[in-house]
């Protein structure tokens, strides 16, 4: 692109950020006007369909099959609840080397499809609630179950809905509150453009990071390393997190103006008091799916806690990717969890709590102590390069000693 074309596109930024909202706002509301769920719903998933298609044509014929191949299997009855511990781990392993054949057969640029963590988990979803309550889900009508799966609000970056809580709300509830939607989509895509993907990315990876890395070369200017590395990693935690609930805000926007229930995925996870509330409030989505598809199985089936809290961390982590800077990142979350655990059952506990002054340092306390982990831990996330971030620990620890 030309400079002067760039020049042209940041003079009139303004200009076409309006212009796409109004654009945007338009189609929803002609879509929202639709009285008829049934047309409504094929219209959704015409336009989810072509969205796909127009974005990445192999991952819409991908997704097409596994989605025609998962509902033949409900419609007819296809042994799902015998199968279920067949089934589920063989999608969650189709799922790892869909996203990581690229480092496992060491292929450099590989071809991965769109959303395909979200709409896995969505698919495996299905096939639990289905083997749970097959009363609810074996008449499930073509349109209904295909308009779910590729719903375009959620596709990309989800939540992830299960198809239970996917329903139509109450469309005077949603005339009511038309213009609420509308403010709360303006205002999260401005503050993801402006915010998240301007100011903040900025600041963490095209200064921050640098500078993190400058450390490896120069030593001797490595002043306040620890005091670096922990900034850096709690700065690109909170991109992460306004990143992931902003694009939530707008997923839930556009759905309700569209007459459909999305559930909220984040419960101000900056305020959490200790590890196991900040996993109440974050990304719920997936830490409800899987506390309800895995922790709670894997402690019916093994009675023991501290290894059904690894089980559903390091599940989470394959679910973003099968790679040890993830895997590293769940294994530490679940440490943290089964340790703050053992902690409320000491004496030291009790006496914290037994005083309204010493819950509230406590809670103070923890607060700090939690979004320090978290943001400290982010750092491999960040990175993804473990040998790296164990360079830049060792630097940071050799900082404190000397």
């Amino acid at each position: 692109m030309s400079d002067s074309i760039q020049g042209l596109l940041a003079d009139n930024l303004i200009f076409l950020f309006i212009a796409g909202m109004v654009l945007l706002f338009t189609g929803l509301e002609s879509l929202s006007r639709v009285t008829s769920v049934r047309l409504r719903k094929a219209i959704i998933l015409v336009i989810s369909g072509l969205l796909i298609i127009w974005l990445d044509w192999r991952s819409f014929l991908l997704l097409l099959f596994l989605s025609s191949v998962i509902y033949l299997m409900i419609s007819k009855q296809a042994g799902i609840r015998k199968n279920l511990y067949i089934l589920v781990p063989a999608s969650i392993g189709l799922l790892v080397l869909i996203k990581d054949y690229g480092v496992i057969f060491h292929i450099e640029d590989p071809y991965i499809p769109l959303g395909v963590s979200f709409y896995f988990f969505r698919m495996i979803s299905v096939l639990i609630e289905y083997a749970n309550r097959p009363e609810d889900l074996k008449n499930t009508a073509p349109l209904d179950f295909f308009c779910y799966m590729f719903f375009f609000p959620i596709f990309l970056a989800g939540p992830i809905q299960r198809i239970n809580d996917f329903f139509e709300l109450d469309r005077e509830y949603v005339v009511s509150n038309r213009h609420r939607f509308y403010l709360v989509l303006a205002a999260s895509v401005a503050l993801k453009i402006v915010l998240v993907d301007g100011l903040l990315a900025y600041m963490t990876y095209s200064l921050g990071l640098p500078r993190i890395m400058h450390m490896l070369d120069s030593p001797q200017d490595a002043n306040y390393a620890f005091l670096k590395l922990s900034l850096f990693g709690i700065t690109a935690f909170i991109h992460a997190y306004l990143d992931l609930m902003l694009y939530t805000e707008i997923s839930k926007s556009i759905s309700r103006i569209l007459g459909f229930h999305i559930q909220e995925n984040f419960n101000r996870p900056l305020l959490a008091t200790n590890i196991s509330a900040f996993w109440q409030r974050w990304h719920m989505s997936l830490s409800n799916w899987t506390r309800d598809y895995v922790f709670f199985p894997a402690l019916l089936k093994t009675r023991n806690t501290h290894l059904s809290t690894y089980l559903s961390m390091l599940t989470i982590a394959v679910w973003h990717s099968a790679t040890m800077s993830w895997i590293i990142w769940g294994l530490a979350h679940a440490t943290a969890i089964n340790l703050y655990g053992e902690f409320k059952k000491t004496g030291l506990y009790a006496r914290m709590t037994s005083t309204p002054a010493g819950s509230r340092i406590g809670a103070a306390a923890g607060n700090f102590l939690t979004i320090y982990f978290v943001g400290f831990i982010f750092i491999f996330v960040a990175i993804q390069d473990v040998v790296l971030v164990g360079r830049l620990l060792a630097l940071s620890v050799k900082g404190l000693i000397i």
